[in-house]
């Protein structure tokens, strides 16, 4: 083990409190997601989506500073790349060695169930597109069929009806 030196911190960890905040409030949001999707409540999907976009855009803040921050510490540490997490604690002495990995440990568990739960909710997403689309299939089929017409007064073909421009 390296010998401890002083660091100062506070800047490094006050950004993982953040990550791990900002990931555990769109983990809440995905977990939101997932009840709006068994519920077909669209406009809490669109709500939902929108607070998502905002989290996304903190992240890319976060990301900023924590690139300033790891430019710091590896002056500091004397290295030639940007430290992890693992390396900064290793060079730290107790109590910051067990909050730094304490907190790393817990975002990388938060991130790790988000990607699962973002997983789940895309293959849903992607299962209720797809039957969609063969339900207007099924539906532009039948106007053909039906004798339906479009809006410019021709009558609707399989390929080139949209839903939308058939008249009843």
């Amino acid at each position: 083990m390296l010998e401890p030196v002083v660091l100062n911190l506070a800047p490094l960890t006050e950004l993982l409190q953040q990550f791990l905040a900002t990931h555990q409030r769109l983990l809440s949001l995905a977990r939101s997601r997932q009840e709006a999707m068994r519920t077909y409540d669209v406009a809490r999907l669109n709500e939902l989506l929108e607070r998502e976009r905002q989290e996304a855009q903190g992240l890319e803040k976060l990301e900023r500073q924590r690139k300033g921050v790891l430019i710091q510490l590896r002056l500091q540490l004397g290295m030639a790349a940007n430290p992890t997490v693992s390396q900064i604690a290793e060079r730290c002495g107790e109590p910051a060695r067990s909050q730094l990995l304490g907190l790393a440990g817990t975002l990388k568990a938060t991130v790790e169930e988000l990607g699962r739960i973002n997983r789940i909710n895309a293959k849903v997403s992607q299962g209720v597109a797809v039957g969609l689309a063969r339900v207007l299939s099924v539906m532009t089929g039948l106007a053909q069929h039906a004798g339906m017409y479009m809006a410019n007064g021709r009558k609707a073909v399989i390929r080139g009806i949209h839903l939308l421009d058939a008249l009843a």
